[in-house]
């Protein structure tokens, strides 16, 4: 008996936890965005409370080959926070940021895994746009 009880309480809340983002969880090609001087500014709100203070929020782009890369990243601290999110540099060959109206991609990082969000906006909508602005109520994880 004592054995299942250390089976349950050691793994099966992990198994919760992985099972709870398999279907939502993605793999990103760089860990840092690039300042391309070309930039959106958007507000985040609340996050769900399932996020700890000091988790990682990221915007992504895809590319055409179905990659995703991120274009800006913050550190949630339990309040209302800006993001930077890049635009695309268009002096270089390689695609590094968002160009205008490409949708964007919304993740959070536990564990060593990219978890996709849904945002919410109170205003604007989820594609980029340089020098825009934009206000997201709450991001929540995708089913």
């Amino acid at each position: 008996m004592l054995r299942v009880l250390i089976f349950l309480f050691c793994f099966f809340p992990n198994l919760i936890i992985g099972q709870t983002y398999d279907s939502s969880s993605i793999s990103v090609d760089n860990s840092y965005p690039i300042n391309t001087g070309a930039n959106m500014t958007i507000a985040i709100m609340d996050m769900p409370i399932s996020f700890n203070s000091g988790d990682t929020i990221f915007s992504l782009f895809k590319t055409e080959e179905d990659k995703y890369f991120v274009a800006g990243m913050t550190i949630w601290k339990g309040e209302r926070l800006a993001i930077a999110l890049w635009g695309n540099d268009t002096m270089s060959n390689i695609k590094d940021g968002f160009i205008d109206s490409e949708p964007i991609y919304w993740a959070f990082k536990r564990d060593e895994l990219y978890i996709l969000l849904d945002p919410y906006y109170r205003q604007g909508e989820n594609y980029f746009k340089v020098n825009g602005l934009a206000i997201i109520d709450s991001l929540t994880i995708s089913k």
